[in-house]
């Protein structure tokens, strides 16, 4: 199974301090030129990291591969230091389609913010879905409805990303991207079931089981070929906890 994202060789040059990056393919460098003075139009700053991992906003020990956020303050951030140029691209692209849900007023970016119980402050459902993984006993409803946000708002990214290498032919092996995208979406709802995160070593969409396991298109649903990918991949390292709401 080939694993490379990128179906030709790219040259790219990335200019951290201006958030700036230059393609030599000229689908990618047409369509960043346009988001990025889209970006700067609704006033996102753009953090280019130079490491594998940024820190989610202020959270200086969360670290991810990218984000987009439009509070407190609007970002768009990713990480380019990753050795796979398709990983750091790809997550590049995801990010920006979550800008475009936030510009779009999508129900499915809006739906993701919730009042949280304890504060009564305006979270992503993902705090509240991640508090409860972590341990926090929050309402089963509302652990729910963070659940199926989630879900929604990611699903509809990944559609997003895949159109968009599609319309400008970027050159990314798509049926691969959607394989690893569904492998990534679908964690989520082996997190919900176990009521733990993946571990950090064996992320989904690089497991090869379950990559070979997901459909080539973005899918809503958990098929059995993917369930049982997902529970065997990871059964060494189920921990018993509280049971899901």
């Amino acid at each position: 199974m080939t694993t490379s994202l990128l179906t030709q060789p790219l040259d790219v040059i990335v200019e951290p301090e201006r958030g700036e990056i230059t393609f030599s393919h000229l689908g990618l460098q047409q369509w960043w030129d346009t988001i990025r003075e889209r970006l700067r139009q609704e006033g996102v700053e753009i953090l280019l990291g130079t490491d594998a991992t940024i820190p989610y906003m202020d959270q200086l020990d969360n670290r991810v591969s990218g984000y987009f956020g439009d509070r407190p303050k609007k970002i768009l951030a990713c990480a380019t230091g990753k050795p796979d140029q398709g990983l750091w691209l790809s997550v590049l692209l995801h990010e920006a389609c979550h800008f475009e849900q936030y510009a779009e007023q999508s129900p499915a970016w809006t739906n993701i913010f919730m009042t949280h119980p304890q504060t009564q402050a305006q979270v992503e459902a993902t705090d509240i879905f991640f508090e409860w993984v972590a341990g926090t006993d929050h309402d089963p409803d509302l652990v729910e409805q963070a659940f199926q946000a989630v879900l929604a708002v990611e699903t509809d990214c990944e559609r997003r990303t895949t159109a968009l290498m599609e319309r400008f032919d970027f050159p990314f092996n798509r049926e691969l991207y959607a394989k690893q995208a569904n492998a990534y979406i679908h964690a989520y709802r082996w997190a919900y079931r176990h009521r733990q995160w993946y571990p950090s070593d064996r992320l989904p969409y690089q497991v090869a089981s379950i990559i070979d396991a997901c459909p080539p298109h973005i899918v809503d649903h958990w098929t059995t070929a993917m369930e049982t990918a997902m529970e065997e991949a990871y059964a060494d390292v189920v921990t018993p906890k509280s049971p899901r709401p």
